[in-house]
């Protein structure tokens, strides 16, 4: 049997590279500094090895008393099983395609029997993006499932790896940043070779003329001799060399010592070697690095990032400058990074060296960025405070896990909801209540019809609390406690955002245990959340859930103000109700002057939120929303019930109310007679979609999203918008329209519309005789229209049509919403003689960027439209 403490180690040890040498001895010393006792795991391709067993990696290895196991082929690595339970796979280019070809059998470790564990430790896929051979990224995909855990060296390798691979991994740095700079230097004096006059020492892989100018001109300005240190494979010295072109700065070839020894002590370090680089920043020498793309950019970005010395970092000797070369480090500061990333690796090596194979910690099992809603179950039920909510780069809350203070308890497995649905005991079919309060102050302080004021007042005569989503200073949202009637402004009124949830859950149940009645309200992923970390039913609990939609991130919405106001607002509120119960309206406050935006045509944060375009992948993906419901009452808007009961006057506003049980049902009775102006029981399918809460559906994403997500992280709150909805992508020519028929590129739906070109005009004609609204003929403008600027509509034409209105319209190319800058009253001798119109008119918002006709106004039996010209000025 296997001896549980033994970790067998695979990956590029053997290789005669002195940088991935270095990683894997210090990976090797950090394992057994855990109290393991790891052993190198051979090349499988050892009998045919042309650099055979005399080289220095295996003679450093020998050296420092590492144990290395007897070599197995291929063909029977599975003898592996009986030597470890582990297996743990080092950093080093051990993802690529050739890596896979080559040594997948070892490396990903298809030998491993199920009951082993597998680990990967920031392994790398270099400059490989894996698009080539589908067939050995199916069989990397089959065998990293089996892995308990995998970390990456480079930030890129996190989007490959989810990409192929559908992993979510963690960037941890590599593993020689584990050996001390102290060390390094104890382990370069077992060279015994003295070094006394300060140099620059080169350590280059990939020779060039141009790293020999870059290497002289440190020299000359640094007024140092050099000391080149060329790769360490055999049968390449000679050819270097010569590539090189500078034999009598050349060392010769060098054992480990040798070649860390001269690192130890050079004044200054130039070289195009990822570890090399390393070595430099753990040893505090000044140093230059240039990219050798050849060998994996990425990891000198994630490098130059990690640390931010992109001034380091180039990509010829042009680039270099005396500024560079003189700049002074902060090595302080570089410091205290190795020392917060080193622990950081240490932590989660430790840690999944510690657990069972079957890791029962919450990002082994869960989709983060697909599934994870942000409920907080899972951190607010973590007895080690390992877990908390952390925001991704779009700014969404998710589960993040400290290694260093996991347990591996599993509690956070059994208690999220997105991987195992909490039990549901709701009816199938609630009652449905149509729902207006009588007070019209609480009215108009509300969203929809005030019946949620109305059920927290009873929570408060109850002297319970309530609990919702609440705006904070930085217009970020955060579910909180609310204790007195006073404070419940806070929670009243949609925020079309996720709330970030912390530990509020503890402090519920805190109350509830206490015998204090709750009356708790969120999205049906966060009741859900709730009861999955409370576990059991409580009597002095009430839950509500929301007919919601989606909630984009607080980071989408910050980025929003900051890029479209000049100030940030005093106030901001969705859903304002100036004009009456709407869905589109905005109020904002800034300077004390309250303002109003209406729908897309003024809002670029409705532009892509009613449309779905930032929906969040969670709420793409929610299982939360259908029948039954989770929470004991469902409340929300409802939407077009003005077309199902004509008696009722929403004008104000109305709500919509599920009773989902007989508990909610009784609560929601308590609320007074003197408080209602509606209560009407009516039919469940009246609700309709809304919400999705009764036609078994979810939201939907737009298929602009990815590309707004993309856009989002790289301009502006408009320009992305633009960048998502617009064909061109926002981009024009600062132009605006100038069309003369010679130029023939309307755009339409060709079984709608016919174009033909006679007599140097250019007649529209529709193919049928009555075609319906909505489908129009479109010419793109040159540039964005400016709210409120005037312009002026030039155009010759003759129109023949049974319609007796052509109206001209500015549009917006990403959406049908349009403006009619002039209407023309069609009459008989417009077929005979030509029109011509010069109008002024003023766009009503800055997204219009096309001109149209719309074909329901070219219709009868003999129609067409004839254009001389047409312009914007």
């Amino acid at each position: 049997m296997a001896d549980s403490k033994k970790v067998g180690i695979i990956g590029y040890w053997f290789a005669t590279n002195y940088g991935g040498v270095s990683s894997y001895f210090s990976l090797y010393q950090k394992v057994k500094e855990l109290g393991y006792e790891p052993f190198l795991i051979e090349n499988p391709y050892f009998e045919t090895d042309k650099e055979g067993d005399d080289v220095f990696s295996r003679n450093l290895f020998r050296a420092e008393n590492c144990e290395i196991a007897q070599g197995y082929n291929n063909d029977n690595l599975a003898e592996l099983n009986k030597l470890a339970d582990t297996f743990l796979l080092g950093s080093d280019q051990v993802l690529t395609t050739s890596s896979i070809k080559y040594f997948g059998k070892l490396f990903l470790m298809e030998f491993a029997e199920e009951s082993k564990k597998r680990i990967a430790i920031s392994s790398s896929c270099g400059g490989d993006n894996l698009n080539s051979e589908p067939e050995l990224i199916d069989f990397a995909k089959k065998e990293l499932k089996k892995f308990t855990a995998v970390s990456v060296r480079e930030y890129s390798a996190v989007d490959i790896l989810k990409d192929k691979f559908n992993l979510s991994t963690d960037v941890i740095v590599d593993p020689v940043f584990f050996t001390t700079a102290e060390r390094y230097r104890q382990l370069g004096e077992k060279a015994q070779q003295k070094i006394e006059e300060p140099y620059i020492l080169a350590y280059i892989l990939d020779p060039t003329e141009d790293k020999r100018k870059c290497i002289q001109s440190v020299s000359e300005h640094l007024s140092m001799p050099c000391k080149i240190a060329l790769d360490g494979r055999k049968f390449t010295y000679d050819s270097n060399i010569q590539k090189m072109g500078m034999p009598n700065e050349t060392l010769p070839e060098l054992d480990y010592y040798q070649w860390l020894n001269y690192y130890c002590n050079a004044s200054y370090i130039v070289t195009d070697s990822f570890h090399g680089a390393v070595l430099a920043l753990i040893l505090n020498k000044p140093f230059i690095m240039y990219a050798n793309r050849g060998r994996g950019y990425p990891r000198f970005v994630t490098l130059a990032k990690l640390f931010g010395i992109y001034s380091r970092l180039i990509d010829k000797s042009e680039d270099l400058s005396i500024e560079k070369i003189d700049e002074i480090i902060n090595f302080e500061e570089i410091n205290k990074i190795i020392g917060f990333e080193t622990l950081k690796a240490s932590n989660w090596l430790r840690f999944m060296l510690q657990v069972d194979s079957a890791v029962k910690y919450i990002q082994k099992f869960l989709d983060i960025e697909k599934e994870c809603t942000g409920c907080a179950a899972c951190i607010n039920i973590c007895p080690k405070n390992a877990l908390s909510l952390k925001t991704d780069k779009y700014g969404y809350y998710r589960s993040s896990i400290d290694y260093g203070k996991c347990i591996n308890c599993g509690l956070c497995v059994k208690s999220c909801p997105a991987l195992s649905l909490p039990k549901k005991h709701n009816r199938v079919t609630p009652s449905l209540f149509e729902f207006i309060a009588s007070d019209r102050d609480l009215l108009n302080k509300s969203s929809s019809g005030g019946v949620f004021s109305l059920l927290a007042e009873q929570a408060f005569a109850k002297q319970g609390v309530v609990v919702g989503a609440a705006w904070k200073d930085d217009y970020s949202v955060e579910h909180v406690i609310v204790d007195k009637k006073e404070d419940l402004y806070k929670l009243r009124k949609s925020k079309y955002l996720q709330s970030y949830i912390g530990t509020v859950l503890r402090e519920v149940k805190s109350k509830l245990d206490k015998g204090v009645f709750v009356l708790f309200t969120g999205c049906p992923c966060q009741i859900a959340g709730l009861k999955a970390y409370l576990g059991k039913e409580y009597e002095n609990l009430i839950t509500v859930d929301l007919l919601c939609g989606n909630a984009p991130s607080s980071g989408f919405f910050k980025k929003y103000l900051r890029d479209i106001f000049v100030v940030k607002p005093d106030y901001y509120e969705f859903r304002d109700k100036r004009n009456g119960w709407n869905a589109t309206c905005v109020g904002v406050g800034i300077g004390g002057k309250n303002y109003a935006f209406y729908g897309a045509k003024d809002d670029d944060f409705q532009r892509v939120y009613h449309n779905h375009v930032m929906c969040p992948p969670h709420c793409e993906n929610c299982k939360f929303q259908s029948l039954p419901r989770y929470g004991d009452l469902t409340i929300g808007d409802f939407w077009g019930i003005g077309i199902k009961d004509a008696e009722v006057n929403c004008k104000q506003g109305i709500s919509a109310v599920l009773c989902n049980n007989e508990k909610g049902m009784a609560f929601f009775e308590l609320i007074p007679s003197e408080s209602i102006l509606v209560k009407k029981e009516v039919p469940l399918s009246w609700l309709g979609g809304n919400g999705y809460a009764c036609n078994g559906g979810r939201p939907w994403a737009s298929s602009k999203r990815d590309v707004f997500y993309d856009a989002i992280t790289k301009m502006s709150f408009p320009d992305a918008v633009n960048y998502a909805l617009k064909p061109n992508h926002g981009i024009y020519e600062n132009a605006l329209l100038s069309y003369s028929a010679k130029y023939t590129h309307w755009n339409f739906n060709d079984t709608i519309w016919e174009e033909h070109y006679l007599n140097k005009k250019i007649i529209l004609t529709t193919k049928t005789e009555y075609p319906k609204s909505g489908n129009y003929a479109t010419l793109p403008l040159t540039a964005l229209l400016v709210k409120g600027r005037k312009y002026i509509l030039k155009a010759r034409f003759k129109v023949k049509s049974v319609s007796q209105m052509l109206n001209f319209h500015i549009k917006d190319s990403g959406s049908n919403i349009f403006q009619v800058i002039y209407s023309h009253h069609i009459s008989a001798t417009d077929s005979q003689k030509w029109v011509e119109i010069q109008k002024t008119f003023i766009p009503d918002s800055h997204i219009y960027d096309e001109f149209m006709f719309g074909a329901a106004q070219i219709c009868g039996e003999s129609r067409w439209l004839v254009l001389d010209y047409l312009l914007i000025q």
